[in-house]
Order: C-alpha cells, then structure tokens, then sequence
C-alpha cells in the first residue's frame, strides 16, 4: 500500500494542479484483487489526498466525493494489449462526471445483495454533433476478497484543517452509477472496435422466434440455421490447426450480427458481403487480424444503424424440427440479476407480437451474419502513435479472469501512466450508441427558424420533405438541413423529433413517425416531441398513439409562445409577434418560449448533462412546467386567443371600418386612446396573412380549449376561426407566402383585399 501511495503521490506533482482547481469528485477503478483496499479508510485517505488540494498543495479544500470501484482488469495501453492490473483515476467536477451520485433515486443494494453491480458510463462527443456512447460496464465478483457480490463504494471525504488529514464522512454501497465523460476537442472521437472476422456471407432470417433462429436462406433455399455455420467453423478449425493455432478449451465463440429491417439495411448488407468476401479459404490467421485492423470501424457504423451484436450460446445438430437451430443471447441490456436475466429472455419472445422491437432479438426480414475473433497467437504488434494524449477506455475480455486472486500486496514498483483511463469486464459490455441527430418536421416559418438555430449550436438537424413544394426542399437547403428519403430514417437516425407543423397535420404527423419506428431497432427510445398549436384533448390523443403502438419512443408535450428564432441582427420576417419580451441574454439570438411538458422530459434523454436531450433542451428554453401531457399546450391555446385572437378581431374591425369608409377614424381614436393596441394590431394584422390557413385549425383548437377545459361555449373562437378562413379562402391573400408578399403589406391593404374577397364572393352568389 505505501509503494502505492508514495507512487500516486510522486505522480500528482507532475499534473498541472491548477487544471484540477474546481475538481470535486474522483472516480477509482482497482483489479479485483485490491477491492479489501478499497474498504480501508486510512489507506484511502492517503490515497486521496493529492487529489484533495489542502496541506500537499497549500490550498483550501472543499468537499471530495469518491466513486471506487473493483473491476475484472484495467483497460490495456495499446489496442488488442495484455490487460494490466493496478489502479485508474479520473479527476473532475462532481456535477459532470458523477451527476447523480447523491441522488435519491439511485439504487440501493443491501451487503448480502445477490445482484452484480454495474457503471453506465456515457462517452459524449461534442466537437460537432453531440452524440452519446453509452456502454454498461459490469463489476468484478469480489466475494472472496471482501464477502462482497461486487464493490462500488460513493465516498465524501473532507479535512477538519489545512493541515489535517482528509476524513471520511459517508460511504454508501451502490448497485449501478453512471459515469459521464465529455470530449471537447475536435481532434478527439470516441469509438467502438470488436476484433471480429466474418466467416459466413448474410443471410435473410426466414424464421426464428424470441432469440432462436430456425431457418435462414442460403442461395434462394431454406437452410437450417446452423447448417452454414457448422461447416464454416469445421474449416476454420482445420485452418488455424494447420497454422499451429490452438484453440482455447471449450466452444468456438461465435458472434451474430442481425441488420434489421430497416431503410439502412440494404447498404448495411453489401458492406458485410463486401467484407466477408476478403476473407476465402486461402486465407491466414495474420490475414484475419489486417482483416480486423482495416475495418476496425465497421462495429461502429452498423451499431449507429441500427445492427445488433449478439453471442450465439448455442445450437446447431438435432433432428426434425430441432434440426439447425440457433440460440443468441438475448441479454441485450445489461441485467443485473437472474430475475432480470428471465425478463430479458420474455421480453425476446414477447416484442414478437406487441410491435416493439426495442428488446427483440429475432425480427421477420431481419438478416444474419456470424462472426469469430482471430486467434490471440497471431496478434499484431501495433504501432502506438507517440506524443500526449489522453484515452478514456472500456472494453471486455476474458482474458482478466486470469488475474491471481490470492495475492493483494501489490508490486514493490508501481508504473505511472498519464492520460489512461479504463477498465475491462470478463463478463460483457453492453454498448449502446445514441442517435445523435436532431429532426425537424416540417421545414416552414418556424421550423426553419428552430432548424437554424439548432445548427447555428453545432446539432445536425434532418428532415423529410418528401413530398413537399420546391420552396419547402429549397428553404431546408438554404439553411443546411440534411434532407432524408423517408420518415423511416428520421425514425431511426434521429434522437429527437420536433413536430412543427400546422395544426391540422398534427395528429397525422405524429402517426407518420409511429410507422417510421416499426421495423425499427433502437438502443434508447426516440423522443417526440410535440410543439405544435393543439388542445389539451388533441395532445393527448396524439400521445396515445405512441403508447397504443408500443413504439420504442417518449412523448414529450411542448408549445411555441412567440415569433420564429432569429438573429438579432435578423429582420423579423415571421409570424405574429409575442408581446412578451423573448429570451435574451448574451446571444445572438432570439428565442421564443418553449415550455414542456408531461411525464418525461426532454433533459432526461440519456447522456446527462451534456446528452443530446440536456443540450437541446437548453438551446431552446425548453422549460418543463408539468408532469401533465396538455399543460404545454394548454398554456399556447391561453396565449393564442390574446394573440391571434385578438388579431382577428383587428382584421375584422379594420375590414369593416375600411367598407364603411371610417379606416381612418378608427386609427386615430386607437392612436389616442389606445395605442399599444393600434401598434400590436398593425403587425399582427400585416404578418397573418401567410398563416392565415394554419390558424384557422388553430382558433378551432383553441375553441375546443375553451369548451373543454373551461367550460365556455365554442363561437367566440370558431368566429375567429372564420375570420382566418375568409383571409385564406375568399381574399386575395390566401396566395401570400412568407418572403414573397406582395398584398396586404400594410393594415389599410389588408382590409382592402379582404374587401375584394367579400364583394368577389358576393358576385359569384347573386
């Protein structure tokens, strides 16, 4: 212990102690064989304190919180190296590593407890698009160094003096703790490589059920599942025997990947054909592993997709109708007992009939591949690039289990390696990539003022415009939007959706999106959105549809209160102006009000504080009023009958002044009398008409508000809604777009082409 301690010691004084001012918390990763230690308070506080600040820096020092931890092995230097043994530290801000540390809602275990425990650990890349890693990483089995299934141990430690030693003043067990790590440069990326080789071509899945494969298609024919297979590892076992490969005691381990049916799939395919027909019979064991070095990349882009990474952990032989099958893993999440393990293996066969596949293994049209790893004997050496650098690592290996458990003394020399963070688990990591980008449906006045916006902050915004006018595909060009063919790749490719459409599209949209996710696999759920002008009722009907569907997605309520995003150096070119101040600040930017609402958030979308959802929240205001799905909208449909609301009446009062030949008069008397209301009624009655057609669902909406939530009767707002559709319908200008207005430009105008309108319509029903 003192070797060690007098080594971490050394080592701090090399660190740049003022980069660490401001770093609260520590997190410690040790082998397994040095968790007693992890339970020894005076070893720790000696072990801390060149973290702490106080008597070896000469600063004042706060509170330390603690994060310790057994582990199967430390993460090895260099990619496909030995696994070390010893210790790993990270030091950072409490608030962003460790976010829910002291969290009320975290899990408790209790000292006898049967459960394994575990660290989520989200890799967050923020250089451009913010996207999250996330990766469950199982603990070591400690039972025989402490008594304990698994050690993770939360500490607070603090010193009564300068002087003084640091003190520990709690220690709770923990079961499962997430662990949040941001990469701010753009030189960094995080990534995800598996060592794996395909020895069989895909194939369409022709039937399974749950996690087991029954029969797949092998040049046009039904085939027995673990036919291909079974001939494949015979020749590969022949081969490798040939080279003096041994194979380790046991089953070969074989790997599956299943490609959804999804709109990626077919690229997905060719790019496994393409791979696995680099590797032939003439093929070497060094030829697996360059194999291996040059796609290290592939793993990575079909999780992004969508693919799956499954264990085979059994099959092949038998007879009849047991003939061929094939049995993955369907321990696709991270379970952290057998009850959950049992939950994971029904929810495999249940997912089959409820249309979620959010937890399925086997799907109809899903396609197969399978998969070895090269031999360890013909393991490269790999060139490590020199110079600083800083890794934050995780990985699995069986490989640790070979760790010595009888001796927890430590080495006499310890070595110090800078800039290496990690650990491995010989029990698997469960990796799931989030999708990172941001969908926008649709791209109108709004829509595109969000989709700047959230470009302008460093998202990457898509949408679908199939469909849609030439203006609708140039506007979304103009602002940098990534146009998709399908609602099936926003579905699948997009963390969030935001729903941005007219009122009357709404509940159709939100179906457009259902369909999108069927089919589809996600490693977390989507989250809609919905911002659009809607009652209380219609929401909650739209957010129905989700749940009736079991579709792998949350259902967030949200409103928009006020004009589109702009700059502020911007024109305001937009929709009715809010007279209420909009969001200022420091930015460029201006923003309307965006509360939320429901039982999720949009904060809570996985990846913490500096997750797609935290971020996105933040760039929009997105302030959660409620727990209620309706609160949201029922706020816009309140503020809409004072705003467009009283636009229509301003619309009817200036049309009928102008065909009682009193305009003027009734300008002059507001001017005097009331002037706020002259200005207010002089830009909104200007800027309505491009969207009079949209709002004439929205008054209906607000309307069914009303009658519904507050008891009044309909005509006061459904009058208004007919005020809307006489601008739209029967005026000269329903034909007004925004940016290419030419009519009603000026309040005397307005009421001068919806007098055209009236006298028109009046001509065609005499």
């Amino acid at each position: 212990m003192d070797t060690l301690i007098s080594a971490v010691n050394q080592s701090a004084q090399k660190l740049d102690t003022k980069a660490r001012s401001g770093q609260d918390a520590l997190v410690v990763l040790a082998s397994r064989k040095y968790a007693s230690w992890l339970q020894d308070s005076q070893f720790m506080s000696a072990l801390l304190e060149p973290f702490s600040g106080g008597s070896s820096t000469g600063e004042s020092s706060g509170e330390l919180n603690v994060l310790a931890a057994a582990v199967d092995g430390l993460h090895p230097l260099h990619p496909f190296g030995g696994i070390p043994h010893g210790f790993s530290f990270y030091h950072g801000s409490r608030d962003v590593i460790l976010p829910n540390l002291w969290r009320d809602n975290q899990p408790k275990v209790q000292r006898d407890s049967k459960s394994q425990a575990a660290i989520k650990v989200h890799l967050n890349s923020m250089n451009q698009t913010p996207s999250t890693t996330g990766c469950t990483l199982p603990l070591a089995n400690t039972i025989f160094q402490n008594g304990l299934q698994s050690t993770l141990l939360a500490s607070r430690w603090r010193r009564s003096g300068a002087e003084s030693p640091l003190e520990l003043t709690h220690i709770a067990m923990q079961q499962s703790q997430d662990l949040v790590f941001s990469v701010g440069s753009t030189a960094s990326a995080t990534t995800l490589e598996a060592p794996l080789v395909p020895i069989t071509a895909p194939r369409k899945i022709l039937a399974g059920l749950g996690n087991i494969i029954s029969q797949i298609e092998v040049d046009g024919k039904p085939t027995p599942a673990s036919k291909e297979l079974e001939i494949a590892v015979t020749k590969l076992f022949d081969r490798r025997t040939k080279e003096g490969h041994e194979f380790p005691p046991g089953p070969v381990g074989v790997w599956a990947v299943v490609v959804p049916p999804a709109t990626t799939q077919v690229r997905d395919i060719e790019l496994l054909q393409e791979w696995s027909n680099r590797i032939d019979k003439n093929s070497t064991a060094e030829d697996e592993w360059k194999l291996v070095l040059e796609t290290r990349s592939l793993v990575q882009e079909f999780l992004g997709n969508g693919t799956m990474l499954y264990r085979i952990l059994s099959g092949g032989g038998g007879w009849g109708k047991k003939q061929g099958l094939l049995s993955l893993d369907p321990e696709t999440k991270y379970s952290p007992s057998e009850e959950d393990d049992l939950d994971s293996f029904i929810q495999s066969f249940s997912s089959q009939h409820d249309g979620s596949v959010l937890g399925g293994v086997v799907a109809p049209g899903s396609y197969v591949q399978y998969l070895v790893s090269p031999p360890a004997g013909a393991k490269p050496a790999v060139v490590v690039a020199e110079g600083p650098s800083t890794s934050i690592a995780f990985g699995t290996s069986e490989a640790a289990l070979g760790e010595a458990v009888d001796s927890t003394k430590g080495p006499s020399d310890w070595e110090f390696v800078p800039g290496h963070f990690g650990a491995v688990t010989s029990h698997g990591l469960f990796v799931a990539v989030t999708p990172s980008k941001v969908g926008v449906i649709s791209i109108g006045d709004m829509g595109v003022g969000i989709a700047k916006l959230l470009i302008a902050k460093g998202f990457q915004v898509v949408t679908n415009c199939k469909g849609r006018s030439e203006d609708t595909l140039q506007r979304a060009r103009d602002a940098n939007v990534e146009l998709l063919d399908s609602d099936a790749d926003l579905a699948s490719q997009c963390g969030v959706i935001l729903s941005v459409v007219p009122p009357r599209d709404a509940e159709a949209t939100a179906q457009r999106i259902v369909d999108g996710l069927a089919g589809t696999s996600r490693p977390v759920p989507l989250y809609f959105v919905d911002m659009n002008a809607v009652a209380p009722s219609t929401c909650k009907s739209i957010a129905s549809r989700f749940e009736r569907s079991r579709s792998p997605a949350v259902f967030v309520d949200a409103s928009i209160i006020g004009a589109p995003p702009r700059l502020k150096s911007a024109p305001n070119a937009g929709t009715n102006v809010s007279s209420a101040p909009q969001s200022d600040g420091d930015d460029d930017w201006l923003v309307p009000g965006m509360p939320m609402s429901g039982p999720h958030k949009l904060a809570d979308y996985p990846g913490g504080e500096d997750g797609l959802g935290a971020k996105v929240s933040a760039v929009l205001g997105g302030r959660h009023i409620s727990p209620e799905v309706g609160a949201a909208s029922g706020l816009k449909m309140c503020y809409a009958s004072m705003s467009k609301g009283f636009t229509a009446l301003a619309t009817q009062a200036f049309t009928s002044a102008h065909r009682m030949g009193v305009l003027d008069e009734l300008r002059g008397e507001m001017a005097a009398r009331l002037p706020k209301y002259l200005e207010f009624a002089e830009r909104g009655v200007v800027m309505m008409p491009p969207k009079a057609y949209r709002w004439v669902r929205e008054m209906e909406e607000i309307s069914k508000t009303h009658v519904e939530e507050g008891g009044f009767g309909p005509e006061m707002f459904l009058g208004a809604a007919g005020v809307y559709k006489a601008v739209a319908e029967d005026s000269p200008l329903g034909d007004e777009k925004i940016g290419k207005r030419k009519r009603g430009t000026t309040l005397e105008d307005v009421a001068a082409a919806m007098t055209e309108g009236f006298e028109r319509k009046k001509k065609k029903t005499d």
